[in-house]
């Protein structure tokens, strides 16, 4: 996997691990799990940002429970492959402006 951010390199352990976690816990593809919506929290400043794809409905839970979150319309662009039998297959993030038309078989 490949991660691309705007602020900096610090938080692509923050883009990495949603993605692992879906692929490798709750057994999701990884096309449906790069799509999904990220959160990074800034432990400097306090703030939990989070992505487009978050609702206000999530949004107003994590604030019901004293987190001050900043939506951002991208936090960062994570690319994966993966490899079956002698197939190799790139998936692209939804999210990059590059995305449609990605997909390598």
């Amino acid at each position: 996997m490949a991660a691309e951010n705007e602020a900096s390199q610090e938080s692509a352990l923050g883009a990495y691990s949603p993605v692992l976690l879906n692929v490798l816990t709750l057994n999701r593809n990884l096309s449906d799990s790069l799509a999904r919506g990220r959160l990074h929290p800034d432990l400097q400043s306090n703030v939990l940002q989070v992505d487009s794809e978050f609702t206000e409905e999530e949004i107003e839970f994590l604030e019901a429970r004293g987190h001050h979150v900043e939506k951002v319309d991208v936090l960062s662009w994570v690319h994966g492959s993966r490899r079956t039998n002698n197939f190799i297959i790139g998936v692209k993030d939804p999210r990059s402006l590059d995305a449609t038309g990605a997909s390598i078989l």
